[in-house]
């Protein structure tokens, strides 16, 4: 994908003019208004206007993304992200962070309802390897990436795992 391309020399090689970050912006747009719908479209195309300065491209881009992935995490981790860079650029009596904790707080509520799946106590005979299997590989991925969930998902996983 062109897109890609420009977007990723950019990032890669310092030589690259910026005018290859713009170059993927458009193409980015073009291929959402051809009807791809990707999370990665959304937030590389974020990152594009952010780091151009263009905000209120960041904020909309946000906006599309929100409305097309609404269970995601990301776009309001980003819209944090962009309520701080927002609030930095004013006097430091004039800020106010309110708006980036609340876009924080909603990031972090729909990644740890995307981590949190309540464990049944006994499975069907016909699953129990299945299940244990997944519970096992699900806790081990859990405890390599460190992630952590309500009631520590790794080992809410384990205990299923041997109840299986």
């Amino acid at each position: 994908m062109l897109a890609l391309a420009y977007f990723e020399a950019y990032h890669t090689d310092p030589s690259v003019p910026q005018s290859y970050l713009r170059k993927a912006g458009e193409c980015f747009n073009r291929v959402l208004e051809l009807g791809v719908t990707k999370s990665y479209l959304y937030s590389n195309l974020y990152t594009i206007y952010y780091e151009l300065q263009e905000y209120d491209l960041a904020e909309q881009t946000l906006d599309a993304y929100a409305a097309q992935y609404p269970k995601d995490y990301e776009p309001y981790a980003f819209r944090a992200m962009l309520y701080i860079t927002l609030e930095n650029r004013k006097e430091q009596s004039a800020r106010d962070y309110s708006a980036a904790v609340e876009a924080y707080e909603t990031a972090g509520q729909l990644l740890r309802s995307a981590l949190w799946v309540p464990m049944p106590t006994r499975w069907p005979s016909s699953n129990t390897k299945i299940w244990s299997a997944c519970c096992k590989l699900a806790a081990r991925w859990l405890t390599m990436n460190t992630v952590s969930a309500p009631g520590s998902a790794a080992s809410a996983l384990r205990k299923a795992a041997s109840v299986a």
